[in-house]
C-alpha cells in the first residue's frame, strides 16, 4: 500500500539533536512509506544540512533532492528549501519543489511546496502558513499549489497533505477555508483527517485534502519511545512572522501517515 509520512519537526526543537531525529527516522521508516518528509528543518539544517542530510536517510532510503522547475526560481526559494528533508524508498520516485509566492498571490508566503510522483499518483505535500484568525493564507497557498502543479508539470494531483495549519476541530477555521476555496477545483475535494489531535495543544492540524474518489487513510504515528522532549509552551502555529523564524522550541506535532 503506497504511503507518505509527513512530520513537522518544528526546527528540531531545543530538546532534539541530530541523533534524536536520526533515531526517530529509523523507527518511522519501519512503516515503509514511499516518502518521508520532514518539515521545518531550518534550525538543524543551518549547521548540519551539507554534512548530515545524507546520513540521516534511514536504511533502504535515499536523500531526495527536489527538482525546481526550469525558469521558476522565485524569491525565498534558496532559504526555505531547507525547510524540507525528503527521503525516498529505493528506488525513489520524483519530487519537485516550487514556490507559491507569485505576483498573483497577495499574501507573502515564503514556504514552498513539494509535488511527489508515486507510480501513477501525484500528491502535493506542504507546510501551510501559521495564521490562526483566518484560513485565507492557507487556502491561497493550496489553490496556487494545485494550479501550478497542473500548469508547470501537467500533473493532476489527487491530494494535498501535510501540516495544513487549519484545525479540523474548529468550525470557524473550516468554514473560513470553505469560503476561500469556493469556486475553485478544490471546493469539490474532501477533508480526511486522523480524527484525533496531531498537535500537543490539541489541534487536528495535519491532514489531507483529497480529490473525489481518492480516499486514503490518514493516521497519527506515535513517536513515544523517542528521547524525552520538553515542550516550552512556544506555539509553532502562532501568527506567521518571518522575524520569529529562528525561535527554538520542541516539535509539538506528531507525524501523519497517508496511505492508499
Amino acid at each position: 500500500m503506497p504511503s507518505v509520512l509527513f512530520w513537522n519537526v518544528a526546527r528540531g526543537g531545543t530538546g532534539a539533536s541530530y541523533d534524536d531525529v536520526n533515531q526517530s527516522l529509523t523507527r518511522l521508516s519501519g512503516r515503509q512509506p514511499e516518502f518521508i518528509i520532514l518539515a521545518e528543518m531550518l534550525k538543524l539544517a543551518s549547521r548540519t544540512y551539507s554534512d548530515r542530510k545524507d546520513s540521516l536517510a534511514p536504511s533502504g532510503y535515499v536523500t531526495v533532492k527536489p527538482i525546481r522547475p526550469f525558469g521558476f526560481d522565485t524569491p525565498y526559494m534558496k532559504d526555505t528549501s531547507l525547510r524540507y528533508y525528503v527521503f525516498g524508498k529505493k528506488p525513489a520516485g520524483s519530487v519537485f519543489i516550487y514556490s507559491t509566492n507569485i505576483q498573483t498571490i497577495p499574501v507573502r508566503n515564503s514556504r514552498p511546496v513539494l509535488l511527489l510522483h508515486i507510480g501513477t499518483v501525484s500528491v502535493i505535500a506542504l507546510h501551510a502558513p501559521s495564521v490562526t484568525h483566518t484560513s485565507k493564507p492557507q487556502a491561497i497557498q493550496m489553490k496556487a499549489a494545485y494550479d501550478l502543479a497542473t500548469q508547470l508539470f501537467n500533473a493532476t494531483p489527487l491530494a494535498i497533505l501535510g501540516d495544513m495549519n487549519i484545525d479540523l476541530k474548529s468550525a470557524k477555521r473550516v468554514n473560513s477555508f470553505n469560503q476561500e476555496i469556493n469556486g475553485h477545483a478544490l471546493a469539490t475535494w474532501s477533508r480526511i483527517g486522523p480524527g484525533q489531535k496531531t498537535q500537543k495543544r490539541g489541534g487536528e492540524l495535519d491532514w489531507a485534502l483529497c480529490a473525489q474518489g481518492f480516499t486514503p487513510a490518514v493516521t497519527v504515528i506515535d513517536t513515544r519511545g523517542a528521547p524525552p522532549r520538553t515542550f516550552d509552551e512556544i506555539d509553532d502555529d502562532e501568527e506567521f512572522n518571518l522575524n520569529d523564524e529562528p525561535v527554538e522550541k520542541d516539535s509539538d506535532h506528531d507525524p501523519i501517515l497517508v496511505s492508499w
